[in-house]
């Protein structure tokens, strides 16, 4: 396979969730179980494009500190719009994308001093 297709894996898995949990929050009419679901299925997303970027079984600690927070930030969002929570979607799933999509090829995920 193409080295540099291999390598849209990670992006094109997380854009196909990231679409899907802002259809899913955008259902009408807007009920509390989308929310969570939409929330939970971009956390999944978030998870398993590191986990096909890393070719590991387990997450990175930087993986898992992103999801903790995207999930965070879209309960935030949701407590006080339901509405807001599908337009939120896909710019909080980027924003967390961001630093997992980019890391360079076997680079270490701590900070050196």
């Amino acid at each position: 396979m193409n080295r540099t297709l291999s390598n849209l894996g990670p992006a094109l898995l997380l854009a196909a969730v990231m679409l899907a949990a802002a259809a899913l929050a955008g259902m009408a009419p807007p009920a509390p179980w989308t929310a969570v679901a939409s929330s939970l299925l971009l956390v999944l997303g978030l998870l398993g494009a590191d986990l096909v970027h890393r070719r590991r079984l387990l997450p990175s600690p930087s993986a898992l500190l992103s999801a903790t927070a995207l999930l965070v930030a879209c309960g935030i969002v949701a407590s006080h719009d339901l509405d807001r929570l599908a337009e939120m979607i896909p710019l909080l799933g980027s924003c967390a994308a961001i630093p997992i999509i980019l890391r360079p090829k076997g680079a270490r995920a701590s900070c050196r001093a």
